[in-house]
């Protein structure tokens, strides 16, 4: 339950559930609409994306284009 509550507050100080309402409400998602928020928040698109598939706004194969790819060498 505390791990919950902390992975609340963190994803709550990332982006607020206010200014996260405000944009579902006046945005229609799309990979323009979410690169433009997360410049306005502050915060790398990545972040947004994450947010809104973890909340169940998209699928988790919807916008994984604004995600980064990282390769690791063996």
């Amino acid at each position: 339950m505390q791990e919950d509550e902390a992975n609340r507050f963190a994803a709550d100080q990332l982006i607020p559930p206010g200014v996260l309402a405000d944009f579902k409400d006046r945005s229609t998602l799309s990979s323009v609409s979410i690169l433009a928020f997360a410049e306005e928040i502050g915060v790398h698109p990545e972040i947004v994306v994450g947010r809104l598939q973890h909340d169940g706004v998209l699928g988790h194969q919807h916008m994984n284009v604004l995600r980064e790819r990282y390769e690791f060498d063996r």
